[in-house]
């Protein structure tokens, strides 16, 4: 094996692009209440066979967030008739749900296995070793955590109305001391922190008013300074729902789906929107098919737009989910597929996170090279170097690494390698 591996990595790497693979998961609730989970794969474009994973009760009130090393689904559920709301877990593997009374929404620190849903109680970290609720946070709602995970964003209600009034909190995850807190003037819808934690992007309404006003809205954290406010919509009616899908700070855009209710019983073609980050002005529109999520697919820097079809009919019954890809960029559909039957009211996706990053190469002296990576919780447990002979190959190695986050070669001789690490 150490002879194989140093005819793979020399003194000159270059890295390869990562795996364009990703995992989608969708929550598909139906007439009686009962909610299907599905997976599937997305690769160059293309959106592979959804797989069953099971069936839960209750209605999503969220989208489901990875967990566990990639091996959980979890989402906010409630159900008809009963108070309050609960935590859903579903075991990909084995198919298990497991249940938690009196939970509601829930947030995923993706630097640590750990999440935090709200409750009567307050904000309750989980981990595997048990559960905390955070001082001081009766009335707090979690909605975000910053993807250094070192503030944690919830929301409170500081006058019911109309109109509703609430106010943004940043807290230490840990402690749960407020490291700030930002008055809103309405219902906090979604909050998308920046990636440099810096700022945090809100949508939010006045649902509880006429006409119903859907803002987006930008702030720094901690102070509440707002650098940019968008209006979405001012409708005379509770009819429009809104989602920040993601913000490309290279191209310097923020993306929007807005889906819009045509009463009695049925969507209207749903669009996502882009805005310019620093003037506000609107640079794209993208018609989609209806409700929607979306992730940044940072190795082609597209946005990616899932877009799901629902149908409601005037005996309440429901159609078929028809899930659709589409390249925000350039407003072309790259795949479609069906999601199954009497599909109602509520289809959600989360996507897992990146694969692993490779760090600079270090090659010593004696022409050992190391190979390290980055990557986060939710990943699982091992990665794959792979090595080739020209971009995108893997025709010289593919190693599985079940451990750590490094490799090293010792005795490598002088050439040029193509190396990625996927998980």
């Amino acid at each position: 094996m150490v002879r194989l591996l140093a005819a793979l990595v020399s003194l000159v790497l270059a890295a390869a692009p990562a795996s364009a693979q990703q995992r989608l998961f969708a929550l598909v609730s139906n007439a009686s209440a009962t909610t299907s989970v599905w997976e599937t794969d997305i690769e160059n474009g293309s959106i592979g066979e959804p797989r069953f994973v099971a069936l839960a009760g209750g209605y999503p009130q969220q989208p489901p967030v990875v967990a566990g090393a990639g091996r959980f689904i979890v989402w906010g559920s409630a159900t008809v008739g009963r108070p309050g709301g609960t935590l859903v877990a579903v075991d990909r593997l084995t198919g298990a749900v497991v249940t938690l009374p009196e939970i509601g929404t829930v947030v995923n620190d993706p630097t640590a296995t750990r999440l935090f849903a709200g409750s009567g109680a307050g904000i309750t970290a989980i981990t595997a070793s048990g559960t905390t609720v955070l001082a001081d946070t009766v009335g707090l709602s979690p909605v975000a955590i910053a993807d250094h995970g070192g503030i944690l964003y919830a929301t409170s209600v500081v006058d019911a109305g109309p109109p509703a009034l609430s106010q943004l909190h940043a807290l230490d995850p840990t402690t749960g001391a407020r490291i700030g807190s930002m008055p809103i003037g309405a219902n906090v819808v979604q909050a998308l922190p920046s990636s440099d934690g810096a700022s945090v992007w809100i949508l939010a309404d006045t649902r509880d008013t006429t006409p119903v006003v859907t803002t987006l809205r930008h702030l720094a954290v901690p102070s509440g300074v707002e650098l940019l406010a968008i209006e979405l919509a001012s409708l005379p009616f509770n009819a429009l729902s809104a989602r920040i899908e993601g913000v490309n700070t290279t191209a310097g855009r923020v993306f929007v789906s807005t889906s819009l209710f045509s009463l009695p019983g049925s969507f209207s073609v749903g669009e996502l929107r882009s805005f310019d980050i620093t003037t506000g002005a609107e640079v794209g529109n993208v018609e989609l098919e209806g409700p929607s999520a979306s992730f940044l697919d940072k190795t082609t820097s597209r946005l990616l737009t899932y877009a799901a079809s629902r149908f409601s009919r005037p005996s309440l019954r429901c159609g078929t989910a028809m899930l659709h890809l589409t390249d925000a960029s350039t407003g072309q559909q790259l795949s479609a597929t069906s999601l199954g039957t009497d599909a109602c009211l509520h289809v959600t996706f989360a996507t897992p996170p990146p694969p692993p990053v490779l760090a600079p190469v270090v090659v010593t002296s004696t022409s050992a090279v190391t190979l390290s990576w980055t990557r986060t919780p939710e990943l699982l447990t091992q990665v794959t170097i792979e090595a080739g002979s020209a971009p995108g190959l893997s025709d010289l190695a593919v190693l599985p690494v079940t451990t750590g986050t490094s490799l090293t070669i010792p005795n490598v001789p002088p050439g040029t390698y193509y190396v990625r690490a996927t998980a």
